[in-house]
């Protein structure tokens, strides 16, 4: 869970680092910061992440924060940059050792993990793994279920 809700973070509530007094201001009249991190443009955050997450489930999900003129991050001359008028700083605190797997096949699993969300509520997400290439990558997550 710590890999998968590093990237939740990233992608939906922009927690990568940044150095805000490098800031520029897009046509748009948006706010983006360089990011400070191993990820220094957009394709290396993009290749570490699929590493862990099917490609399918990053186009409707992850994705998504980066399509359009809001977009969380973006590549300015070359360098990564972070929408700073777009942060939360929330995080969830997820129980590992109460995780369920069920539903395994030869090609996957489900996992069904408790957690705390940003504002104190008990809930639980239901993570699909499917085999991609030999590695098993998160095909599909959904949050605020009912705490298990």
């Amino acid at each position: 869970m710590p890999i998968a809700d590093k990237f939740y973070a990233i992608y939906n509530r922009c927690s990568l680092p940044v150095d805000n007094s490098a800031s520029v201001t897009d046509d748009n009249g948006f706010c983006y910061s360089p990011v400070e991190s191993v990820y220094d443009t957009l394709a290396s955050l993009k290749a570490d992440t699929e590493k862990y997450f099917t490609k399918e489930y990053l186009d409707s999900t992850f994705y998504k924060n980066l399509a359009d003129e809001t977009a969380f991050y973006k590549d300015i001359n070359g360098k990564l940059y972070k929408n700073t008028d777009a942060v939360s700083n929330g995080k969830n605190i997820w129980d590992t050792t109460a995780c369920v797997i069920s539903d395994i096949t030869d090609t996957g699993f489900t996992a069904t993990v408790p957690y705390l969300d940003l504002y104190e509520a008990h809930r639980s997400a239901k993570i699909e793994y499917l085999l991609d290439n030999g590695t098993y990558k998160i095909n599909s997550w959904t949050l605020n279920l009912d705490a298990i």
